[in-house]
């Protein structure tokens, strides 16, 4: 009998906390609980998004009835956040209070709920610009959660820890914790370069996720990732939103107007122009047009130009730089022919002695050396004085005297 009246009362306690919570704080508990158990996190995203649309009507009395009604009574959660919430009257103080006595004490809380309701009462205090008080949550919270590890907290630790930082920059003590941030990043991304080399060449999905995250850490640490980090072979389309983010290139775009043509030189290799760049082309034919008082629209052939490429990531600016001196010195001819740009010599008259049908290469790089005067012999390291203990030979000290 006395067991039938406690469950008639705990039914009649849920139904009175249902009363009072928003719909949308009763669907994101359900989400989260769902989660924890399946050991999944997509619907903590799914909560996550839910918070965003909840934030506005958050409210004392509401906030108190989602700690009853997740938090088991007597657990650390429940009476520290408690202290952080507001009492409007002293009517609400008496119902909150029999509420939590009225309250089952076998019911256990579940650990996502708990840093959820964490993040709850952040944002709550930062809209209410309660500061201080949100930077002692925040503070508290996170030396709780780094003892965790579990994987269906990831989605809500990210959350809390922006703003646990959004509490330091609010209150002009980001420099506190920037330090300490940045030597995790510090830490994190040598974890993420080392975990990418070890990787078994067939794991190519790891490897992308890798350098993801690495790129990632990069940025946040100030640092600008290499263009070949950006090229490596079976990466370049799932890495190409992170280079956007980087980008910073130097390429040459060359209009041949009688042609109606654009050559396109890019030191990182023949890819494909910026669809950014060909629009702001094309409005300039269109003004140039426009100006010359023809009406015939023009349409440009855009032609890769095969160019050296750059050893580096930051010689793009001298590249292009060398490409526009040889095109002025030698016209639009080194890009027509053959679409490339090479340095273009005249040939020697003892090109067919060295170079001959049958040569061997060895003995061929051994006799050009001495021709074009790179044979590395005593005499001409004497004059690049190179000190050796050894006398020259006759021919050589006569040259050296």
């Amino acid at each position: 009998m006395t067991q039938d009246v406690e469950m008639k009362e705990q039914q009649l306690l849920t139904i009175s906390l249902l009363h009072l919570l928003h719909p949308l704080c009763t669907e994101i508990a359900s989400l989260i609980e769902i989660d924890a158990y399946d050991c999944e996190a997509r619907r903590i995203l799914r909560a996550i998004r839910l918070t965003m649309a909840l934030r506005r009507k958050l409210k004392p009395s509401m906030l108190s009835s989602f700690l009853t009604f997740t938090l088991s009574l007597g657990s650390e959660a429940l009476t520290r956040l408690s202290s952080y919430l507001p009492k409007e009257n002293e009517h609400e103080m008496e119902v909150d209070t029999a509420t939590s006595v009225a309250q089952p004490p076998t019911k256990l809380s579940l650990l996502e709920l708990e840093i959820y309701c964490y993040l709850l009462f952040l944002i709550f205090l930062i809209d209410q610009q309660k500061y201080d008080e949100a930077k002692a949550c925040s503070y508290a919270n996170i030396a709780w959660l780094k003892n965790l590890n579990r994987r269906t907290l990831d989605i809500l630790a990210a959350r809390l820890c922006f703003y646990y930082s959004l509490c330091y920059e609010l209150t002009g003590t980001l420099a506190e914790i920037r330090r300490t941030i940045q030597l995790e990043y510090a830490d994190a991304k040598e974890c993420l370069l080392q975990a990418s080399r070890k990787a078994h060449v067939t794991a190519l999905g790891f490897r992308v996720q890798c350098n993801k995250w690495a790129i990632i850490v990069r940025l946040l640490l100030g640092e600008i990732p290499e263009r070949i980090v950006f090229m490596q072979k079976g990466m370049e389309k799932a890495l190409r939103p992170y280079f956007e983010l980087t980008i910073r290139h130097w390429v040459l775009a060359v209009i041949d107007i009688k042609a109606t043509s654009c050559y396109y030189l890019d030191s990182l290799g023949p890819t494909n122009a910026n669809q950014q760049l060909k629009q702001i082309i094309d409005v300039a034919m269109i003004l140039y047009t426009a100006q010359s008082g023809s009406n015939k629209r023009v349409s440009l052939n855009w032609i890769n130009v095969l160019c050296p490429r750059q050893s580096g990531g930051t010689k793009c600016g001298y590249y292009v730089c060398k490409f526009m001196k040889e095109i002025v010195e030698n016209g639009l001819e080194v890009l027509v022919n053959k679409n490339s740009i090479r340095h273009k010599r005249e040939k020697v008259t003892w090109q067919k002695i060295i170079w001959l049908p049958l040569h061997v290469p060895k003995l061929s790089i051994v006799s050009w050396m001495p021709i074009l005067e790179r044979l590395p012999t005593k005499d001409r390291l004497a004059q690049m004085l190179v000190v050796f203990g050894t006398k020259l030979c006759r021919i050589a000290s006569c040259l050296v005297g």
